[in-house]
């Protein structure tokens, strides 16, 4: 039984593991207060990067559009500046989109610590009634070189950030319990 169930672990774990570890989009509670929470966005590991585009996706009850500011996250911002910066924040079907571009040319590399910070999004808490919960929409994600080209890890990113249907789950728990029982028998 062992024998079976230790490679089905290693198989699931390796599902779901990210695609790259070079290329990292993420976000970081930055601070927070009684009435505001501060949300950074950063990209760590671009290479070439010339242009952006990060749909950032927020989801708490009570939230609206109207609670939430963006400003370009300096010092240590991902370009030389930020006087390209975009960023539009737009509520629909229960969730707020925050989308954050900007270009440059040529491009630039992106490091910890250095230049990997993209945005600061401000959140009123204040009239929210659940935690807020942050995601990237894979299908609006760009990430180019000057050439237009995406940049190296673009598709591995893109990949692990892309949230599983609920169908595709019901069925991943129902094969892990069919594995369970056939290790059992």
């Amino acid at each position: 039984m062992k024998r079976f169930v230790l490679p089905c672990v290693c198989m699931f774990l390796w599902g779901v593991a990210p695609a790259s570890a070079d290329l990292v989009l993420k976000t970081e509670l930055v601070s927070s207060t009684a009435t505001e929470s501060v949300y950074g966005v950063s990209l760590i590991g671009a290479v070439d990067l010339a242009t952006y585009n990060v749909e950032v996706v927020l989801q708490a009850a009570g939230l609206t559009d109207a609670a939430v500011q963006v400003a370009a996250w300096t010092p240590g911002y991902v370009f030389p500046d930020a006087s390209n910066f975009f960023a539009g924040v737009n509520a629909a079907g229960g969730e707020v989109r925050v989308t954050l571009s900007d270009f440059t040319d040529p491009g630039v590399d992106t490091v910890e610590g250095v230049n990997a910070h993209l945005a600061l999004i401000t959140i009123d808490t204040t009239a929210l009634t659940s935690p807020v919960g942050l995601g990237f929409d894979p299908e609006t994600l760009v990430l180019a070189t000057p050439a237009g080209a995406p940049i190296a890890g673009f598709e591995e990113l893109k990949a692990s950030l892309a949230i599983p249907e609920p169908s595709s789950l019901v069925l991943s728990a129902l094969g892990g319990l069919g594995l369970l029982a056939a290790a059992r028998g």
